[in-house]
């Protein structure tokens, strides 16, 4: 029997909501989220043993299905660049140098972006929200732990080593610290020991590119987040416990982050030039997802006899088979302009949805006080973590991660979840789609 067609609702501002009724779905609805939590705990808790079940892909396959045969699918403007990024990492298999590497980061954005359907329909309930938001940040608590025991690797997957590992914590370490300065009771402390639990992985993975993005989300937080003198007098006191904190070799690895004419800085440097060059040759497509390392030898610099890439490793060894160590660079050459356009608009989409969001609920009257301060804790968090991912992600490889598939769907999750409790609406009744 069919539902009955739900009337469009509008929220105080006059912005269209376009509600999908939900019918049976109901039924299984709560099944399917359980099994996107589980999801999460095999992508970024590796347990041993059942990992090696490849659950994921059953899990991903049964998302997507139950979701194919919904009455009306919820979609956003958001999936839509995401799947724009698909289809041009979908294309480069064509041309790519190796194929075969183009194919499986295809494959790995394929699963973000079904995750990213997964996250914008099953967590936008305020009760799944919520639920889902901590479980996520208590899988990445534990490979905290698991990390402060094992020289700061993580268990495997793209949290495997130190750079990944403190990426992680960074872009979860948003939460933990706006639920510090934002919550009371049980939860601000428990926010403050995950907050510290974060930070002490990321020292110990001693990783630099980590700590830029836990200094980026950090600050970011401390700014947008209400009482900012506060704030800042707060994290003026963690910071000088921090510094008096760490052992004096991790501060002398950490100083050494502007330093281009030596060391691993100065290796990253001879490979973005190789980057920009690839970019030239190829500016419109890139040379194909996941192929810079393979043109990386035809394009590095030629060494000086003296001054920048002096020394014999940039004159006589190649280069082929290296990442290029910064988001930005990979994109580029990888993906050319129009990957980096649609990149680009799917972080400036979570922006300004999460700035639309803190606008709409600033200008509400009559809304509860727990609605209002919830509604800014994760506005600024989801905002911290993708600052987090961007800044890291100037010394790191991390195009096809899942950070940007995720927060920008769990952003849209949170814009639908508030724009129902301002129109008046029952949540577990239908599925908003943000026109």
């Amino acid at each position: 029997m069919m539902a009955t067609q739900l009337p469009i609702v509008r929220v105080p501002l006059g912005r269209p909501l376009q509600v999908v009724p939900v019918g049976q779905q109901r039924r299984f609805r709560p099944v399917l989220f359980w099994i996107l939590m589980v999801y999460f705990v095999l992508e970024y808790a590796r347990p041993p043993y059942i990992v090696n079940l490849r659950l994921q892909g059953a899990s991903l396959v049964l998302l997507l299905t139950m979701w194919a045969f919904l009455p009306a699918r919820p979609w956003s403007r958001n999936l839509t660049l995401q799947l724009s990024f698909l289809v041009l990492c979908a294309i480069s298999v064509l041309f790519a140098k190796n194929y075969f590497s183009a194919y499986i980061a295809t494959r790995i954005v394929l699963g973000n972006l079904i995750i990213a359907i997964a996250i914008t329909w099953l967590m936008a309930t305020r009760r799944n929200f919520v639920t889902g938001i901590w479980i996520w940040i208590a899988i990445v608590s534990y490979q905290a732990i698991y990390a402060i025991g094992h020289q700061g690797v993580g268990t495997g997957g793209f949290l495997g080593d130190d750079n990944d590992l403190a990426l992680g914590c960074a872009t979860a370490f948003p939460f933990a610290l706006t639920g510090f300065l934002r919550f009371r009771g049980w939860r601000r402390w428990g926010s403050g020991a995950v907050a510290t639990l974060l930070t002490v992985a990321i020292v110990v993975s001693n990783s630099r590119g980590g700590f830029v993005g836990w200094v980026g989300a950090a600050l970011f937080c401390v700014l947008a987040n209400r009482n900012r003198v506060r704030n800042l007098a707060i994290a003026a006191l963690c910071g000088a416990v921090f510094y008096l904190s760490v052992p004096s070799s991790y501060k002398e690895e950490m100083s050494t982050i502007d330093e281009t004419t030596s060391g691993t800085a100065e290796g990253r440097l001879f490979l973005w030039v190789a980057a920009w060059e690839m970019w030239l040759d190829h500016p419109l497509l890139g040379v194909g997802a996941a192929n810079f390392k393979w043109h990386a030898g035809q394009y590095q610099p030629s060494g000086e006899s003296e001054g920048l890439f002096s020394s014999g490793q940039y004159r006589e060894r190649d280069w082929t088979g290296t990442q290029t160590h910064s988001l930005y660079f990979e994109a580029l050459s990888e993906t050319g302009i129009l990957g980096c356009l649609a990149l680009g608009a799917i972080i400036a989409g979570h922006f300004s949805g999460l700035r639309r969001l803190s606008r709409r609920v600033g200008m509400h009257q009559g809304l509860s006080p727990e609605l209002r301060n919830d509604a800014g804790a994760y506005a600024v968090a989801l905002s911290g973590a993708m600052v987090g991912y961007l800044a890291a992600g100037a010394f790191l490889s991390v195009t096809y991660y899942p950070y940007p598939w995720y927060l920008s769907a769990m952003a849209v999750a949170w814009e639908r979840v508030v724009d129902m409790e301002l129109a008046g609406s029952k949540l577990p009744e239908a599925v908003v789609v943000v026109s």
